[in-house]
């Protein structure tokens, strides 16, 4: 019987079949998933689930896809992780989860991410580059987005020293408003109790 291989891992980051240039930037998530349950079907069906290692690395890369290898070929993997099926198939997974601020993250931890993400690939010269695009991109506030794009020859440190003076302002902002409605509710609760006691005497 011929099984069927997967399809390749399709890097566009639309799981509802868009087509164009390779867009690495999009939400992948998806066919990552189809592809992985693919790929493990294909292993088992192939009676291959407990071939050596290597050799279902080999597989896997062979029937992943050109742009993916491509992707793996920047993975900071040493020659015998590179031969490693879980090796492999984790830095997948951490290159793949999620590189956007998420609303209830601080800069801080969303710029460590990416640092973190970044260690993992070669970029060489050009990673603080790659890093500072990607704080670019993946910031939450649109304002700040908007500042960031519209200043000349904008560097990592510049933009990480952006980004935590605007968080910091929010910080204080906050702060000062939830100082005011706690003044205000002391405030009223005083009033009242003012109030009261003129109406007993």
């Amino acid at each position: 019987m011929e099984f069927k291989p997967p399809r390749k891992l399709d890097l566009e980051g639309d799981i509802r079949g868009r087509t164009g240039k390779l867009d690495l930037e999009g939400d992948i998530r998806g066919n990552w998933n189809k592809f992985k349950q693919a790929y493990e079907i294909f292993i088992t069906a192939t009676n291959r689930k407990n071939s050596e290692k290597e050799i279902k690395a080999a597989i896997f890369l062979n029937l992943i896809g050109e742009e993916a290898v491509d992707l793996f070929n920047t993975f900071n993997l040493t020659a015998d992780e590179k031969k490693d099926i879980d090796k492999i198939i984790n830095a997948f997974e951490n290159y793949i989860q999620p590189r956007n601020q998420t609303e209830n993250k601080t800069f801080d931890v969303f710029l460590k991410d990416i640092k973190r993400l970044a260690d993992m690939c070669e970029f060489g010269t050009e990673k603080e580059n790659m890093i500072r695009d990607r704080v670019v991109i993946g910031i939450k506030n649109r304002e700040e987005q908007e500042r960031l794009l519209r200043m000349p020859n904008l560097n990592l440190a510049e933009a990480v020293d952006v980004c935590r003076a605007a968080e910091i302002s929010k910080l204080q902002a906050r702060t000062l408003n939830n100082e005011s409605a706690t003044d205000s509710i002391v405030y009223c609760y005083k009033t009242q109790q003012i109030y009261k006691q003129i109406q007993i005497w």
